[in-house]
Protein backbone atom coordinates (compact mmCIF):
# COMPACT_ATOMS: atom_id res chain seq x y z
CA UNK A 1 0.00 0.00 0.00
CA UNK A 2 1.23 3.44 -0.89
CA UNK A 3 0.25 4.78 2.45
CA UNK A 4 2.36 2.20 4.30
CA UNK A 5 5.39 2.67 1.83
CA UNK A 6 4.88 6.62 2.99
CA UNK A 7 4.63 5.95 6.81
CA UNK A 8 8.08 3.59 6.64
CA UNK A 9 9.78 6.16 4.56
CA UNK A 10 8.52 9.22 7.48
CA UNK A 11 9.12 6.73 10.40
CA UNK A 12 12.39 5.29 8.67
CA UNK A 13 13.88 8.71 9.26
CA UNK A 14 13.95 8.80 12.29
CA UNK A 15 14.59 4.66 13.74
CA UNK A 16 16.23 2.02 12.14
CA UNK A 17 13.77 0.70 9.04
CA UNK A 18 12.71 -2.70 10.26
CA UNK A 19 11.33 -1.33 13.85
CA UNK A 20 9.61 0.84 11.71
CA UNK A 21 7.97 -1.07 9.03
CA UNK A 22 6.90 -3.23 11.75
CA UNK A 23 5.22 0.04 13.57
CA UNK A 24 3.28 0.60 9.77
CA UNK A 25 2.66 -2.74 9.63
CA UNK A 26 0.60 -3.02 12.87
CA UNK A 27 -1.12 0.57 12.18
CA UNK A 28 -1.83 -1.29 8.18
CA UNK A 29 -3.83 -4.16 9.71
CA UNK A 30 -6.06 -2.04 11.92
CA UNK A 31 -6.74 0.62 9.09
CA UNK A 32 -9.92 -1.52 7.66
CA UNK A 33 -11.49 -1.61 11.21
CA UNK A 34 -10.41 2.02 12.36
CA UNK A 35 -10.25 4.23 8.84
CA UNK A 36 -7.96 6.35 6.94
CA UNK A 37 -8.56 8.84 9.66
CA UNK A 38 -7.06 7.10 12.42
CA UNK A 39 -4.36 5.54 10.49
CA UNK A 40 -2.63 9.41 9.68
CA UNK A 41 -3.78 10.29 12.71
CA UNK A 42 -1.74 7.24 14.50
CA UNK A 43 1.27 7.78 12.32
CA UNK A 44 1.30 11.44 13.24
CA UNK A 45 1.58 10.46 16.94
CA UNK A 46 4.44 7.69 16.38
CA UNK A 47 6.25 10.43 14.33
CA UNK A 48 6.07 12.72 17.55
CA UNK A 49 7.04 10.32 19.96
CA UNK A 50 10.27 8.87 17.95
CA UNK A 51 11.36 12.16 16.71
CA UNK A 52 11.05 15.06 19.09
CA UNK A 53 13.66 13.94 21.31
CA UNK A 54 16.30 13.91 18.35
CA UNK A 55 14.56 17.49 17.17
CA UNK A 56 15.08 18.83 20.04
CA UNK A 57 18.74 17.90 20.26
CA UNK A 58 19.98 19.03 17.00
CA UNK A 59 18.39 22.41 17.59
CA UNK A 60 19.85 22.75 21.52
CA UNK A 61 22.96 21.65 20.23
CA UNK A 62 23.32 24.14 17.55
CA UNK A 63 22.32 26.84 20.23
CA UNK A 64 25.33 25.40 22.43
CA UNK A 65 27.74 25.17 19.71
CA UNK A 66 26.51 29.59 18.97
CA UNK A 67 26.60 30.38 22.60
CA UNK A 68 29.62 29.01 23.64
CA UNK A 69 31.39 30.36 21.08
CA UNK A 70 30.27 33.97 21.61
CA UNK A 71 31.06 33.39 25.20
CA UNK A 72 34.50 31.85 24.55
CA UNK A 73 35.27 34.76 21.85
CA UNK A 74 34.51 37.46 24.24
CA UNK A 75 36.64 35.66 27.10
CA UNK A 76 40.02 35.66 25.05
CA UNK A 77 39.47 38.90 23.07
CA UNK A 78 37.71 40.62 25.35
CA UNK A 79 37.40 39.65 29.36
CA UNK A 80 40.86 38.35 29.31
CA UNK A 81 42.60 39.99 26.56
CA UNK A 82 45.25 41.42 28.70
CA UNK A 83 46.39 37.95 29.13
CA UNK A 84 46.34 36.75 25.51
CA UNK A 85 50.07 35.57 24.47
CA UNK A 86 50.18 37.31 20.97
CA UNK A 87 53.58 37.58 21.19
CA UNK A 88 54.04 34.02 20.25
CA UNK A 89 53.51 32.99 16.41
CA UNK A 90 51.67 30.09 17.63
CA UNK A 91 49.15 32.00 20.19
CA UNK A 92 46.93 32.67 17.40
CA UNK A 93 46.68 29.51 15.90
CA UNK A 94 46.40 27.67 19.57
CA UNK A 95 43.53 30.36 20.37
CA UNK A 96 41.28 29.73 17.29
CA UNK A 97 41.51 26.27 17.18
CA UNK A 98 40.79 26.15 21.10
CA UNK A 99 37.94 28.45 21.14
CA UNK A 100 36.61 26.23 17.95
CA UNK A 101 37.29 22.75 19.74
CA UNK A 102 35.36 24.44 22.88
CA UNK A 103 32.52 25.35 21.54
CA UNK A 104 32.09 22.23 18.74
CA UNK A 105 32.77 19.70 21.88
CA UNK A 106 30.21 21.92 24.08
CA UNK A 107 27.47 20.92 20.94
CA UNK A 108 27.71 17.96 20.67
CA UNK A 109 27.83 17.23 24.92
CA UNK A 110 24.51 18.71 24.68
CA UNK A 111 23.21 16.79 22.26
CA UNK A 112 24.50 13.46 23.48
CA UNK A 113 22.92 14.06 27.24
CA UNK A 114 20.05 14.77 25.39
CA UNK A 115 19.47 12.18 22.87
CA UNK A 116 21.29 9.43 25.26
CA UNK A 117 21.08 10.96 28.43
CA UNK A 118 23.52 11.84 30.82
CA UNK A 119 24.57 8.34 32.23
CA UNK A 120 25.43 7.74 28.41
CA UNK A 121 29.33 7.53 28.26
CA UNK A 122 30.25 9.01 25.23
CA UNK A 123 28.27 11.73 26.56
CA UNK A 124 30.45 11.68 30.15
CA UNK A 125 33.54 12.05 28.09
CA UNK A 126 31.88 14.94 26.33
CA UNK A 127 30.92 16.36 29.67
CA UNK A 128 34.37 16.01 30.96
CA UNK A 129 36.06 17.03 28.08
CA UNK A 130 33.89 20.19 27.49
CA UNK A 131 34.60 21.24 31.33
CA UNK A 132 38.26 21.02 30.90
CA UNK A 133 38.69 22.87 27.81
CA UNK A 134 36.22 25.26 29.06
CA UNK A 135 37.79 26.08 32.12
CA UNK A 136 41.26 26.22 30.22
CA UNK A 137 39.93 29.37 28.24
CA UNK A 138 38.58 30.78 31.01
CA UNK A 139 41.61 30.76 33.26
CA UNK A 140 44.56 29.51 31.34
CA UNK A 141 46.28 32.50 32.78
CA UNK A 142 45.77 31.53 36.10
CA UNK A 143 48.55 28.25 37.33
CA UNK A 144 46.51 26.92 39.50
CA UNK A 145 43.38 26.59 37.29
CA UNK A 146 46.02 24.91 34.99
CA UNK A 147 47.93 22.37 36.97
CA UNK A 148 44.77 21.08 38.03
CA UNK A 149 43.03 20.74 34.45
CA UNK A 150 46.35 19.06 33.68
CA UNK A 151 45.81 16.85 36.04
CA UNK A 152 42.34 16.31 35.60
CA UNK A 153 43.27 15.78 31.57
CA UNK A 154 45.58 13.11 32.23
CA UNK A 155 42.68 11.07 34.43
CA UNK A 156 40.69 11.81 31.77
CA UNK A 157 43.06 10.28 28.80
CA UNK A 158 43.92 6.76 31.21
CA UNK A 159 39.91 6.45 31.43
CA UNK A 160 39.57 6.88 28.54
CA UNK A 161 41.57 3.98 27.04
CA UNK A 162 41.24 1.67 30.11
CA UNK A 163 38.57 -0.41 27.89
CA UNK A 164 37.58 -0.95 24.63
CA UNK A 165 33.90 0.39 25.58
CA UNK A 166 35.91 3.87 26.73
CA UNK A 167 38.56 3.67 23.27
CA UNK A 168 34.99 3.52 21.14
CA UNK A 169 33.10 6.21 23.40
CA UNK A 170 36.42 8.29 22.43
CA UNK A 171 36.70 7.21 18.88
CA UNK A 172 32.94 8.66 18.49
CA UNK A 173 33.85 11.92 19.80
CA UNK A 174 36.58 12.26 17.53
CA UNK A 175 35.20 11.28 13.79
CA UNK A 176 32.45 13.51 15.03
CA UNK A 177 34.49 16.57 15.94
CA UNK A 178 36.19 16.10 12.58
CA UNK A 179 32.96 15.44 10.89
CA UNK A 180 31.71 19.07 12.66
CA UNK A 181 35.00 20.66 11.55
CA UNK A 182 34.17 20.40 7.56
CA UNK A 183 30.69 20.83 7.78
CA UNK A 184 31.63 23.59 9.76
CA UNK A 185 34.11 24.86 7.21
CA UNK A 186 31.86 24.21 4.01
CA UNK A 187 28.99 25.88 6.06
CA UNK A 188 31.31 29.02 6.47
CA UNK A 189 32.45 28.89 3.05
CA UNK A 190 28.92 28.83 1.51
CA UNK A 191 27.58 31.80 4.27
CA UNK A 192 30.86 33.99 2.83
CA UNK A 193 29.76 33.24 -1.09
CA UNK A 194 26.07 33.95 -0.40
CA UNK A 195 27.31 37.11 1.30
CA UNK A 196 29.87 38.37 -1.32
CA UNK A 197 26.54 36.98 -4.07
CA UNK A 198 24.65 39.74 -2.75
CA UNK A 199 27.00 42.91 -2.13
CA UNK A 200 31.00 42.31 -3.09
CA UNK A 201 31.40 45.22 -1.20
CA UNK A 202 32.57 45.63 3.06
CA UNK A 203 30.09 44.06 4.96
CA UNK A 204 28.18 46.08 7.98
CA UNK A 205 24.99 47.19 9.75
CA UNK A 206 23.79 48.81 6.71
CA UNK A 207 24.01 46.32 4.49
CA UNK A 208 22.77 43.62 6.57
CA UNK A 209 19.33 45.79 6.97
CA UNK A 210 19.60 45.77 2.85
CA UNK A 211 19.76 42.11 2.79
CA UNK A 212 18.29 40.29 5.38
CA UNK A 213 18.66 36.94 3.47
CA UNK A 214 22.45 36.64 4.55
CA UNK A 215 21.33 36.29 8.18
CA UNK A 216 18.70 33.37 6.92
CA UNK A 217 20.64 31.48 4.60
CA UNK A 218 24.00 31.63 7.14
CA UNK A 219 21.85 30.38 9.46
CA UNK A 220 20.50 27.33 6.93
CA UNK A 221 24.13 26.42 6.52
CA UNK A 222 24.85 26.62 10.28
CA UNK A 223 21.91 23.92 10.59
CA UNK A 224 22.87 21.80 8.60
CA UNK A 225 26.06 21.91 9.97
CA UNK A 226 24.19 20.99 13.20
CA UNK A 227 22.27 18.12 11.06
CA UNK A 228 25.65 16.20 9.56
CA UNK A 229 27.54 16.71 13.04
CA UNK A 230 24.83 15.07 14.81
CA UNK A 231 23.68 12.42 12.05
CA UNK A 232 27.80 11.43 12.58
CA UNK A 233 27.73 11.11 16.21
CA UNK A 234 24.54 9.05 16.14
CA UNK A 235 25.73 7.05 13.41
CA UNK A 236 29.38 6.56 15.73
CA UNK A 237 27.41 6.04 18.84
CA UNK A 238 25.11 3.07 17.28
CA UNK A 239 28.08 1.68 15.91
CA UNK A 240 29.58 1.63 19.49
CA UNK A 241 26.88 0.10 20.81
CA UNK A 242 26.55 -2.64 18.28
CA UNK A 243 30.52 -3.54 18.16
CA UNK A 244 29.69 -3.96 14.63
CA UNK A 245 30.04 -2.16 11.76
CA UNK A 246 28.42 0.81 10.42
CA UNK A 247 24.51 0.36 9.60
CA UNK A 248 23.05 2.51 7.29
CA UNK A 249 20.04 1.03 7.28
CA UNK A 250 19.63 2.76 10.80
CA UNK A 251 18.79 6.44 12.07
CA UNK A 252 19.54 9.23 10.51
CA UNK A 253 19.15 12.05 13.43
Amino acid sequence: MRSASIGEWMIGRFIAKKRAASIVGDLVELKPKKGALWFWFSLAVVMVSVSWRKIAAVIAALYAFGWSLTRFVTAIFGINAQHRPDGYPWAQALTSALIWIGAMMWGVFVYLAIRYGPRDRVAQLAGAWTALITATIFYWWQPVVMSVCLAVSLCVISFSIAKTENRRSTLVLIVTLMVGFVSYMVAAYLGSRYQRFVYSGPWGDKEVREHPSVSWVIFGFLLLMAWVTTTACSRMHAWKERGTSLDLEGEVL
